[in-house]
């Protein structure tokens, strides 16, 4: 064999499906997955490991059915004969996820947040992004770039389906929390043309994210702190709105 042989790595952004024979084992690979990102990026996370670690897998199973795209990076260096093979055979070097569509209530809980009202509210679909991560070792490949792309991509193929069959849908409305001290993930952002549009706590990102479940109980620090964690508006949130044809 030449030394000198190179297998090139594919990078293939598949979305999990909800139903599947192999279910359980893509429900565990997303649970190990996402556990081993919060170990290895802990202070670019919101949860904590030792929390998450102990939700069983029907915790995690529901995290994909319940209004959820969970999209993932695969890094393959053998070809591939079908979407569910990737997952399964490939390395998982990224992911993000949607949730969607929202309705009116959970996507504008409280007027607090300050999010501008759209003046016909039935004519878009309303969608949050959120665990938008690629693993250290892969980074500057543009991943997390065609990760936030596939997300918006998606999004609209799934509003256009619902305009074809005859409603009033004209758009989509689509957005995310981020901590604004991250600066180079807002720039990540502002270039995939989100701008900013409200401020959020962290309580409202969980919610927003459908993981309440993931707050940690309040008899885990004092009340004072827990408030100031949990309930200060240190977040901001950012929208784009996507015209469907």
């Amino acid at each position: 064999m030449n030394s000198n042989t190179h297998t090139e790595v594919q990078y293939h952004i598949v979305r999990i499906p909800t139903t599947s024979p192999h279910l359980a084992d893509l429900v565990t690979k997303f649970r190990d997955t996402k556990l081993l990102a919060l170990q290895t990026s802990p202070s670019e996370w919101i949860y904590q490991h030792a929390l998450e670690a102990s939700h069983p897998l029907s915790v995690w199973q529901s995290r994909l059915i319940r209004q959820n795209t969970i999209l993932i990076c695969v890094a393959t260096s053998a070809p591939v004969t079908s979407s569910e093979d990737a997952l399964i055979q490939g390395e998982w070097v990224g992911f993000a996820a949607a949730r969607g569509p929202l309705s009116f209530e959970e996507y504008y809980p409280v007027p607090e947040m300050q999010q501008t009202l759209p003046d016909d509210p039935d004519a878009e679909t309303r969608w949050h992004i959120y665990d938008l991560y690629t693993f250290p070792a892969n980074r500057g490949q543009g991943i997390a770039r065609k990760l936030g792309a596939a997300c918006m991509a998606t999004v609209s193929e799934i509003t256009a389906t619902s305009k074809a069959s005859g409603g009033n849908v004209r758009r989509a409305r689509i957005r995310l929390f981020v901590n604004p001290k991250n600066t180079v993930l807002v720039d990540t952002y502002e270039r995939l043309g989100f701008q900013m549009s409200g401020r959020v706590t962290l309580r409202e990102g969980f919610e927003a994210n459908g993981m309440r479940e993931s707050i940690p109980s309040e008899d885990s620090m004092s009340a004072e702190d827990f408030k100031k964690m949990f309930d200060t508006r240190y977040g901001m949130a950012m929208e784009r709105v996507v015209d469907v044809e």
